[in-house]
Parts: C-alpha cells; sequence; structure tokens
C-alpha cells in the first residue's frame, strides 16, 4: 500500500489495495485518515470527514465535468435535488416492487448457470452480470445493451484507472452513442 512516488500518501492502485480495499482503507484511517494520490486527489477516510466533505457544497463540488454530467451525483444543490425528483420516482417502493419478479428472475438464472463444485469468482461471473442484465430489464432497454453496458463498463474502468482523460472521453461518448441508438429505435417504433 505504498506510495507511488514521495508526493503521495498511499496508492489506490496498488495490489494490496485493490486486493483487501477495507483492510487498506481501515489502515489508512489509522495512518493518513485525509491522504493524497495523483490518482484520486484527496481522500478522506473518517466518517466525520466524510459528512463534512459531502455537505459542504461550496470547497467539495460535486461536479465532475462540464462536458460529459453525471446526473445527479455530478452536481451541486440546486441541481442536484432538482434531478433527484425527477429520478426518485423510478425507485419508489411500489416501482421497486414492480421489478422484483424480473429481478429474482434474472438472479435465478445466473445463479443456475454458475457450474456447481467450480470456483467462481463472485463479481466476474454473477454480480456485474446481475447488475448488467437488472439495468438492462430495468430501462426496457434491448438485449444488445448487455454487451455494450459490459464493453463501456470494463473500457470506463480501465480508463479510470489509467486516469485517461482523453480515454475517458471517448467512452463516455461512445457511451452516449449507445444510448442515443437506443432512442432512435424506440422512436422509429412509436412513430
Amino acid at each position: 500500500m505504498a506510495a507511488a512516488d514521495p508526493g503521495n500518501d498511499w496508492d489506490p492502485r496498488d495490489p494490496q489495495v485493490l486486493a483487501d480495499p477495507l483492510r487498506a482503507y481501515d489502515q489508512m484511517r489509522d495512518r493518513c485518515p485525509i491522504a493524497h494520490s495523483d490518482y484520486l486527489g484527496w481522500s478522506v477516510f473518517r466518517h466525520s470527514d466524510v459528512v463534512a466533505v459531502a455537505l459542504d457544497h461550496t470547497t467539495y463540488s460535486s461536479r465532475v465535468s462540464t462536458v460529459h454530467a453525471a446526473v445527479p451525483n455530478g452536481f451541486d444543490p440546486p441541481q442536484h435535488e432538482r434531478y433527484r425528483a425527477v429520478v426518485d420516482h423510478y425507485f419508489s417502493p411500489d416501482e421497486v416492487a414492480g421489478l422484483e419478479p424480473r429481478f429474482s428472475s434474472i438472479a435465478d438464472e445466473l445463479a443456475q448457470g454458475l457450474l456447481r463444485d467450480v470456483e467462481a469468482e463472485f463479481v466476474e461471473h454473477f454480480a456485474l452480470r446481475f447488475a448488467l442484465r437488472a439495468q438492462c430489464a430495468w430501462l426496457s432497454w434491448p438485449a444488445y445493451m448487455e454487451k455494450a453496458l459490459s464493453d463501456w463498463t470494463s473500457r470506463n474502468h480501465q480508463a479510470t484507472l489509467a486516469g485517461d482523460r482523453q480515454q475517458l472521453d471517448e467512452v463516455a461518448r461512445d457511451f452516449d452513442v449507445a444510448v442515443r441508438r437506443v432512442i432512435a429505435e424506440r422512436r422509429a417504433h412509436a412513430a
């Protein structure tokens, strides 16, 4: 968990951190509760500091990009609240309860696809696939979007770990193209 260079307090991409992030965060909380890395900038590890940062939108803005907005979490109040008002409707107890049978079916299908007595990495073989299929089901996206989302997730993760701003912009544009394709197909079908 050593820092990449003397100007950094830690390296969040260190193999020890990636292998056991909770242990690494506990160590950072004791060793350096407010830490800097070239990769993430500043990280806070104590609950009280996290709450202070989360509530001080003037000093610690959530705005992540002026080009590719992350709705709603890439905005500060009052914009954040306006987007949340629109989005929250889709996460009401009744809305979520209506999705439960489909999500359970997806989980059952994925669980049955796992080989018995064979070790599998949970995130790769179940959790990520579930998240992608559940998102497609929730948004009523066509089946091909599951692969598009999977590819986007992988490319976005790689670009994020590399800190490659140009690649992140390209990934965001590609995702925008994929979503616009779905919108165009829906509009053509509705016409």
